[in-house]
């Protein structure tokens, strides 16, 4: 398993790790649920439940290059990013404590533009 070296994109202040397979940004699931303040458990994204509800086809597990050396992190797609907050957010696709509209068109922009 070849070892990926992951990009740092910012989303309101937030590091959310991803890379790029095949033309396609991946992004670190957990990032996105410490981002959004989702699926904590004292603080700490707790991955294992946003990852059953992400369907097979976008989610990957690979080796990530960290601070602290390669280790296996998972992935989730576009689209399993959409359905990982979506699932959790009042309005669509927008952190939870940020259900705004405007809140909502600066996520859907940096999914598009950043992203």
């Amino acid at each position: 398993m070849d070892i990926l070296h992951p990009i740092t994109l910012d989303y309101t202040g937030n590091a959310i790790r991803a890379v790029i397979i095949e033309g396609r940004p991946w992004f670190v699931l957990y990032d996105v649920c410490r981002a959004f303040a989702l699926h904590l458990k004292n603080g700490i994204p707790q991955v294992d439940q946003p990852a059953r509800r992400i369907a097979e086809g976008d989610m990957r597990l690979v080796r990530v290059q960290t601070g602290g050396g390669p280790r296996p992190i998972r992935l989730t797609s576009v689209r399993g990013l959409h359905e990982v907050v979506r699932s959790k957010s009042r309005r669509g696709m927008v952190p939870v404590n940020s259900p705004s509209p405007a809140a909502t068109d600066r996520f859907r922009q940096w999914v598009e533009g950043e992203a």
